[in-house]
């Protein structure tokens, strides 16, 4: 249970709280509503879109003689939007997922050809890896090469990850 303190609309208080502000006072098991404060209602977050938005719970409003809990549903930043999407990215795929993802969206022939046209590391990455990470150079050597964004590529990763 929460309480505000109504001198100053401080929020949240627990129940702890409110007996350490009275260390000389005896409290029931059940704390009640003690003088200067009130329990706070709760009331569910409400529904949001969590690719643009979330919720931030508000100061608690006073509704037909309660203290109910509010909550704000505020939009996402362009950078926390990207950051959410780019947090949503594997970091790692197995060499099985990479190659069937780069196959289903049609890749695995050019990307296996520009392997082929590199340098000894490359191929040896390429066959032996027994991970292929995200943020590797040597993937964003092939993508730019292949002119793949890194968009897309997170997509790869993505589907890669569910196969």
């Amino acid at each position: 249970m929460f309480y505000i303190r109504l001198a100053d609309n401080k929020y949240p208080i627990t129940d702890s709280q409110v007996r350490e502000a009275f260390p000389n006072k005896s409290f029931p098991k059940e704390l009640g509503e003690p003088d200067g404060y009130a329990v706070i209602v709760f009331k569910p977050a409400p529904s949001f879109d969590a690719t643009r938005q979330h919720v931030v719970e508000t100061t608690p409003a006073l509704i037909n003689g309660e203290y109910a809990q509010q909550w704000r549903v505020v939009d996402l930043t362009a950078e926390a939007i990207e950051a959410q999407r780019i947090a949503t990215v594997p970091a790692t795929v197995t060499p099985r997922q990479i190659r069937q993802a780069l196959t289903r969206v049609g890749l695995r022939t050019a990307v296996e050809a520009a392997v082929a046209a590199g340098d000894q590391d490359t191929k040896d990455w390429y066959e032996f890896a027994t991970e292929f990470h995200r943020a590797s150079p040597v993937v964003a050597e092939l993508a730019a090469a292949l002119n793949v964004s890194g968009e897309s590529l997170d997509g790869l990763w993505a589907l890669a990850a569910s196969l």
